[in-house]
């Protein structure tokens, strides 16, 4: 995933959710591909992220020029324990969550 992919999926996603971060996520690479991470969804909106994702991101990432990686969604509370310095940036930048 390129620096220029991650850039754009940050841009769109926080044009909608301005505490999310994206990550590319390596973890599941062998088995499933690369996904990337959408860190920090406020766990009343993941319904409104998902709908997002199908009607906003893909068409935009799409429109730039992009092929639609996967998400792997991480709400607040999972973010503070499964990436706890992603969090912790949050925290500094006076995440509104």
């Amino acid at each position: 995933i390129s620096d220029a992919m991650l850039a754009a999926y940050q841009q769109i996603i926080q044009s909608e959710f301005k505490t999310v971060k994206v990550s590319a996520e390596y973890e599941f690479r062998e088995e499933y591909g690369v996904f990337i991470n959408a860190i920090g969804i406020p766990s009343d909106k993941r319904a409104n992220f998902s709908r997002f994702i199908l009607d906003t991101l893909a068409p935009s990432l799409e429109e730039l020029g992009f092929e639609f990686i996967g998400i792997i969604p991480y709400s607040m509370e999972e973010a503070e324990t499964k990436y706890p310095g992603v969090w912790a940036e949050m925290q500094r930048e006076g995440g509104s969550w």
